[in-house]
């Protein structure tokens, strides 16, 4: 286990708020919204022997590797309220740029949680290679101090962002320590949930790697639907929210998006298609803004 540095609130930037910020006012439910950077070592994991069919995968530790990242925390602003459980996302980056799903949803201010979308994974970050809308894209002035080598380092990330938002942080109740900057404000958190957006993104990607049959192939399709249940809904809700003047081409827009991610792995058996895929992820996935749509989208 290594050693984590947390720093924040961070502030200003381009924009001025973070990415994928709240849309709804979350002071109104009791909550506060702020951003941390966590960096440090993260274990990197190399895949041993072949990567089968039926998820059963071995892997080995291979070292560490330098990381910076960020992770946008929800929180109540009472203690009273908390109830305990930190939930701990792993963003979406299917489409080239991060999907949160479950931060923003009734059950998490209604039921006192507290919530942390971690960016775990390159693409988040940096984006694509070829027109980039990842993190440091939307927002250089305040992300470009951020670096994901690989996805090698991604489960480390995503371990270590854990470990400085649960029960054994430094700064948490109770552990006889105060750290000089805490996420969760102190919070005594009980259990950490993992709520992650892999599970589509990996069960859609094996079906190109494997080349596997027809039977193992709908398979990864019918599991792969299954997680994006967790994907539609909250989006549609959010989208929904935004557009109050044309709802429908926002629907509209945010389904395309994520229909093109998700038939993904049907393009990338030819060099042509890898290249008209990332090309249309990221034209279909620029990074929401918080302000209304132009009034030219506005239906007559």
């Amino acid at each position: 286990m290594s050693e984590i540095t947390v720093t924040g609130p961070i502030s200003g930037g381009k924009h001025g708020w973070p990415y994928a910020a709240a849309i709804r006012d979350i002071a109104a439910e009791g909550y506060v919204e702020e951003e941390y950077f966590f960096s440090g070592q993260a274990d990197r994991y190399s895949p041993v022997g072949k990567l089968g069919t039926d998820g059963r995968w071995t892997v080995e530790r291979n070292g560490t590797t330098p990381f910076v990242t960020r992770g946008l925390v929800r929180r109540p602003v009472d203690p009273a309220r908390f109830n305990g459980t930190v939930i701990v996302e792993w963003n979406n980056v299917s489409a080239g740029s991060e999907i949160f799903e479950a931060g923003d949803t009734h059950v998490v201010f209604d039921q006192g949680f507290a919530y942390v979308g971690v960016s775990a994974q390159r693409v988040g970050v940096h984006g694509f290679a070829a027109d980039p809308h990842g993190l440091v894209a939307w927002d250089p002035e305040r992300y470009g101090s951020l670096e994901i080598v690989d996805d090698g380092i991604a489960y480390g990330i995503f371990s270590e962002a854990g470990r400085a938002v649960g029960p054994e942080r430094d700064g948490a109740v109770g552990q006889g320590r105060r750290a000089a900057v805490d996420p969760l404000g102190g919070l005594p958190v009980q259990r950490l949930l993992a709520a992650s957006a892999l599970i589509a993104a990996a069960a859609n990607a094996a079906i190109p790697l494997l080349d596997a049959g027809p039977g193992p192939t709908l398979a990864l399709r019918f599991l792969t639907g299954i997680a994006l249940a967790g994907v539609y809904p909250p989006g549609m809700k959010l989208v929904a929210s935004w557009c109050k003047e044309d709802r429908g081409l926002g629907i509209g827009l945010l389904v395309g998006a994520l229909t093109l991610g998700s038939g993904v792995p049907h393009l990338l058996n030819a060099p042509p298609g890898r290249a008209a895929c990332r090309h249309g992820a990221a034209c279909c996935s620029r990074p929401p803004s918080r302000r209304p749509p132009p009034r030219r989208w506005a239906s007559s």
